[in-house]
């Protein structure tokens, strides 16, 4: 179902025209909504946002065909529980996105090939939740300083109730990624459930 999306021109970052897209587009009956937007023309800023909980994806428009095509598979595959990785030829690498994808990604994506997109439903099953928290927890093992490792880790452990534990990921998150106004936001959501 394709939409035209008149996106405010008040916004400045691809963050604020994300909380608008999700604001103005209703999903409806799809899955998700991936909206395109050429109003940031920062080179400097990110090219796309994801939303895995609501399954939004935003991609900004670039000079080349090519990387807006990567980013369009970056983000969705972040629809998919995959998350930027340091240090890896991958799709999933935040500097550098290639067309391949490692191992870690395939893993995490099968896991999630089958995820609810119900905004009212956590999208995974406690056993697959289970699951993608171990393979998080051995990616964390590597330290690369990957700020969606713990990010993610958080998300599954405020579903499963797990509040400490989503906190203490929230606060390791934030040292590595410490101007992400999303982390302030699940740490602020954990401590109020706690």
């Amino acid at each position: 179902d394709l939409k035209y999306w008149r996106s405010d021109n008040s916004k400045r970052t691809l963050s604020d025209l994300f909380q608008n897209l999700y604001e103005e587009i209703e999903r409806g009956e799809s899955d998700i909504v991936l909206g395109f937007t050429g109003q940031i023309r920062s080179e400097s800023e990110v090219s796309g946002v994801a939303s895995y909980r609501h399954g939004y994806a935003l991609v900004k428009r670039m000079k080349y065909e090519y990387l807006t095509r990567v980013t369009v598979i970056h983000e969705l595959c972040h629809l998919f529980g995959a998350v930027d990785l340091e240090k890896e030829r991958s799709i999933m690498n935040k500097i550098e996105p290639r067309l391949e994808f490692d191992e870690f990604t395939r893993q995490i994506i099968r896991l999630n090939r089958n995820r609810r997109f119900d905004p009212a439903v956590f999208p995974l099953s406690t056993e697959d939740t289970n699951s993608a928290i171990g393979f998080y927890l051995e990616r964390k093992r590597l330290n690369r300083g990957e700020a969606g490792v713990p990010i993610m880790l958080a998300i599954f452990y405020l579903e499963m109730g797990d509040y400490e534990k989503a906190i203490q990921e929230c606060l390791e998150a934030e040292k590595i990624a410490p101007q992400d106004a999303a982390i302030q936001k699940l740490l602020r959501l954990a401590q109020q459930r706690k």
